[in-house]
């Protein structure tokens, strides 16, 4: 977990420096939030992340009850059921 907030941080940082990168953020940011959000602003909350957290969300995400497939194909397939939770 703490390479991926590296890197994720680093990635931030440096592309706050980029003026059109900075001109996106701060459209999207205004978009989204009605307000500037700083960079410094940016890297706290990503500090806050936890795998509890991360681990939380993806059970909510890819819980079995939402999953659903879509296959298209000429073929018939071989199979009636697929599922990721077998």
């Amino acid at each position: 977990m703490l390479v991926v907030k590296g890197q994720i941080r680093g990635s931030i940082i440096l592309s706050s420096e980029q003026v059109e990168a900075r001109q996106e953020a701060l459209g999207r940011n205004e978009i989204f939030f009605g307000r500037h959000i700083t960079p410094e602003e940016i890297v706290h909350e990503i500090e806050k992340v936890t795998v509890e957290r991360v681990q939380s969300v993806a059970q909510k995400i890819f819980a079995q009850e939402k999953e659903s497939t879509i296959t298209l194909s000429r073929v018939k397939p071989k199979q009636k059921e697929v599922t990721l939770f077998s």
